[in-house]
């Protein structure tokens, strides 16, 4: 990876744990919950949207179908966070960067 790319994935991960720490540091607080996800959904859209709605689509699968439910935010929020920053990365630099090679090779 160049030097430029490892500098945007370094500002990426810099962005993506602050956005973490508003409900870490907030626990008490509801809100901070829907602050942390708006904001994860804005810097991976769109695909952080698939990734949302997967999420909820498998929640919503497993307590109608076997009756089991989902964690609440507390539990859920490292590997919800982990999942949105895996598909931001997939989107922002390895998908985004292909197309862009392909577009401009043709």
């Amino acid at each position: 990876m160049k030097r430029s790319g490892i500098i945007k994935l370094s500002i990426w991960l810099i962005i993506c744990s602050a956005i973490l720490c508003v409900p870490l540091f907030d626990m008490h607080n509801k809100e901070a919950h829907v602050y942390y996800g708006l904001l994860m959904l804005g810097i991976t859209f769109p695909s952080g949207y698939l990734f949302a709605i997967s999420i909820a689509f498998i929640g919503f699968s497993l307590d109608k179908c076997c009756g089991i439910s989902l964690p609440g935010n507390e539990l859920m929020l490292i590997p919800v966070w982990i999942g949105f920053v895996i598909v931001g990365y997939i989107q922002w630099f390895i998908l985004t960067p292909w197309i862009f090679k392909k577009l401009k090779g043709n």
